[in-house]
């Protein structure tokens, strides 16, 4: 998939232009898959997110498992992509990978615990995370 700067301008606010360079910069980005018309990815931030970008009639459209896209639209995720996209020598840092590793190790350890478990670990992390919860009430409300 071939981008120009205008498209990803159009689509992503500058803020998030400047965040996403720079973890494009620091290699948080391996594309898993690149057609002519899109390009798939996982992102390592917070977590590791699965981030999409396409053409549709040259306009550049996509989308991210992070929660920041739903609130706020196009991410640094997508930022970081379309950047690696443009880059033809661009690999991912060792510093991804580990992130990679430690989040698959972390979520089959999650996987492996109770139910009961995982609500008293959440309970316990909902104690000190004022966003968290406020994140969980909202969703309640829904």
């Amino acid at each position: 998939m071939k981008l120009s700067h205008d498209q990803i301008n159009a689509l992503i606010e500058e803020r998030y232009r400047k965040r996403g360079e720079a973890y494009f910069h620091e290699g948080m980005v391996e594309i898993t898959s690149r057609t002519e018309n899109s390009v798939k990815a996982k992102c390592a931030g917070t977590r590791v997110y699965i981030t999409i970008l396409e053409l549709k009639n040259n306009k550049l459209t996509g989308t991210c498992t992070c929660p920041a896209v739903d609130e706020f639209g196009p991410c640094k995720h997508m930022a970081a992509l379309a950047y690696a996209t443009m880059d033809k020598k661009y690999a991912p840092s060792e510093e991804f990978e580990w992130r990679v590793e430690d989040c698959e190790r972390l979520e089959k350890h999650l996987k492996k615990k109770s139910k009961a478990d995982l609500i008293m670990l959440l309970m316990q992390i909902i104690r000190d995370d004022e966003q968290l919860k406020w994140s969980i009430e909202r969703e309640m409300e829904e």
